[in-house]
């Protein structure tokens, strides 16, 4: 038995704001959703699990109706979804009584069901969202009815605030598999039994690392689960380290080998460290020319050849002031000389 386990989809949602590669974003996050239906097809899995936030938001009918419309294109697939803390059930929403393919089910109670499929022996049991937050331990108590099938909880919460749960007691729980959804980053809560999908595609500039869907193949009652990569982009952090030899155009090069090593389409935070020459001005607004680049981290400690300036400066205040830093070896001292030579060098206009 194939099963494809997925969550926080988050269609509707406009990452990134107002940067300049932001205005993709919407639409990418639609266009991984059609790419995801067809590997599902194209894998002929039996099950497709969404574990809540399909939607950012409440979803429009519209909405519906188009993701519907590709759940109702499968061959053989069938689907099996839950509203999470983003889409959730309220009072007005198109959930509500929405008539989907026969090939989908959806858990629109707010109480714990289940539904089975006696072709394939499994049985799967969840529950959706009404509000926007719920604090309590709802999945800790859940247990599966001892009835033969291979038994799964589908899942959404894992923070205080939406749905908090206990390791030990899921461990307890006798389900087979737990497909998680609602944490963005993908992990094992048990090995091989309960999995956070993570979501996607990465949503925001937290969201570091590899994102895509879960493969899990069950085999002789034993289950192979595996991360598949499959988002668009990822948020990378750029380590730079400079000496006092690097200039404006040396940093543009290093940085732009590594986004076209990495991928042009990541989005990179690039932290700068090591010394840098004193004349050196980092230009922000140039390094963010060379790539996705979302901020920069300058950490560097400008260089002054001391001894030279000491010579240049001769009996005068900026010669004084380095000669009574002789011989300091703690950092702040070494801090407040730099400090100190950038304030008389910027006063005498240097």
């Amino acid at each position: 038995m194939l099963i494809i386990h997925t969550a926080d989809l988050h269609l509707g949602a406009s990452p990134d704001g107002s940067e300049p590669w932001a205005k993709n974003r919407k639409e990418e996050l639609w266009d991984s959703f059609e790419k995801l239906v067809e590997a599902v097809e194209i894998q002929q899995a039996d099950l497709l699990l969404i574990a809540g936030d399909v939607f950012h938001r409440p979803p429009l009918l519209r909405e519906l109706r188009e993701v519907n419309d590709r759940f109702a294109s499968f061959t053989k697939t069938k689907v099996v979804l839950m509203a999470g803390n983003h889409d959730y059930i309220g009072s007005n929403s198109f959930y509500k009584g929405f008539p989907w393919a026969e090939n989908v089910h959806f858990f629109e109670s707010e109480e714990i069901s289940s539904v089975k499929f006696p072709d394939l022996n499994v049985e799967i049991y969840g529950f959706s969202y009404y509000k926007k937050e719920i604090r309590e331990k709802l999945y800790d108590d859940v247990r599966p009815e001892n009835n033969g099938y291979y038994h799964i909880l589908l899942a959404h919460g894992g923070d205080e605030k939406h749905i908090p749960y206990t390791k030990e007691k899921l461990a307890k729980s006798g389900f087979d598999y737990i497909a998680f959804g609602h944490i963005h980053k993908p992990g094992m809560i048990l090995p091989g039994r309960a999995v956070m999908a993570g979501s996607l595609e990465p949503t925001d500039h937290t969201c570091y690392g590899t994102h895509g869907f879960v493969r899990l193949e069950v085999k002789d009652g034993k289950n192979q689960v595996a991360l598949v990569p499959f988002a668009k982009r990822e948020y990378c952090t750029l380590n730079l380290e400079l000496t006092t030899e690097d200039t404006m155009g040396s940093i543009c090069r290093r940085v732009r080998e590594k986004v076209t090593e990495l991928g042009e389409d990541n989005i990179y935070d690039i932290i700068i460290t090591g010394k840098r020459h004193a004349s050196l001005e980092i230009m922000e607004e140039k390094l963010k020319s060379t790539g996705n680049i979302r901020a920069i981290v300058d950490k560097t400690e400008k260089f002054y050849d001391y001894v030279q300036l000491g010579i240049e400066f001769e009996g005068r205040l900026l010669q004084k002031y380095i000669s009574s830093f002789d011989g300091c070896e703690e950092t702040l001292e070494k801090k407040a000389l730099a400090y100190g030579t950038d304030a008389i060098l910027e006063a005498l206009g240097v």
